[in-house]
């Protein structure tokens, strides 16, 4: 998944290729396919992994307060939430998507 998220980085999610990918970890191109069959099989998972980031994010934040300290904990996430997604506007940017940010 590093290769794939270094490749999306530096190019963009256009150039994102499974063969290049396996080129790159030196493996043969059949044996990429193993674990993604197709290249959106590839883009779900890089989805997945970073909404469950996201969630990692927010529990930390969370649980690195008193459970009594609500104001505590709301303002924790929003500062988590904030944070992570300056770091998605970058990487949206990577993705050769267009984004407004007011952050």
């Amino acid at each position: 998944m590093e290769t794939a998220w270094q490749q999306v980085a530096e190019n963009g999610i256009g150039s994102l290729s499974l063969r290049g990918i396996a080129r790159e970890l030196g493996i043969t191109a059949p044996a990429i396919y193993n674990y993604f069959p197709r290249r959106d099989d590839l883009i779900n998972a890089l989805v997945m992994e970073a909404f469950g980031s996201f969630a990692d994010a927010l529990e930390t934040a969370s649980n690195d307060h008193d459970p009594n300290d609500h104001a505590g904990r709301y303002l924790a996430l929003g500062y988590a939430y904030r944070a992570f997604m300056i770091g998605l506007v970058v990487t949206v940017g990577a993705l050769g998507i267009e984004a407004v940010s007011a952050l």
